[in-house]
């Protein structure tokens, strides 16, 4: 039993670990993506470079270098990614006049369990009128010329039979 007991709390302790684990890979790659971004001006190996025509001079193409900006690739999937890792902890995101995302697990938690208590006593009422129409529909009809005494007293056999089942 303690066995059991272990192997089931060592899980809730790896889901309450995994939101700080993804928070720190958020803010590591948002780090990194901004240090990158900071001395990508001063290392060439970081720096995008381009090919353009020369205005000025003998040679036909010019190597333009510059630093890596918001639009490059590099930059837009590290924080792309960062916003990935960290939208789990927003409970609201809003872009006005675009978009408006809300939380309300706790909310709609509630009213799918009040919506499962109501088909479920739906269930049991219609169940219970079943059973009554069918109970109703099963009764013997009384032919001219039969004993009404030995009827009743199989009627009452029947009901107390019905009363006496558990439900």
């Amino acid at each position: 039993m303690a066995e059991r007991e272990d192997d089931r709390i060592v899980p809730q302790k790896r889901r309450a670990a995994w939101p700080w684990i993804r928070r720190g890979l958020a803010f590591a790659l948002l780090l990194g993506v901004l240090v990158v971004a900071g001395i990508s001006s001063l290392m060439k190996e970081l720096q995008v470079c381009e090919e353009l025509l020369a205005t000025v001079g003998t040679q036909p193409l010019v190597e333009s270098c510059r630093s890596l900006r918001m639009t490059d690739p590099l930059i837009l999937v590290g924080l792309l990614a960062a916003l990935a890792l960290g939208l789990p902890d927003f409970s609201r995101i809003e872009i006005p006049g675009l978009l408006n995302l809300e939380r309300r697990f706790e909310a709609q938690e509630q009213r799918q369990a009040e919506l499962q208590r109501e088909v479920h006593d739906l269930s049991i009422r219609i169940s219970q009128q079943v059973s009554q129409r069918t109970m109703i529909h099963n009764m013997p009809i009384v032919s001219p010329g039969e004993d009404l005494g030995a009827i009743r007293k199989g009627l009452e056999e029947k009901a107390q039979e019905f009363l006496d089942e558990p439900e």
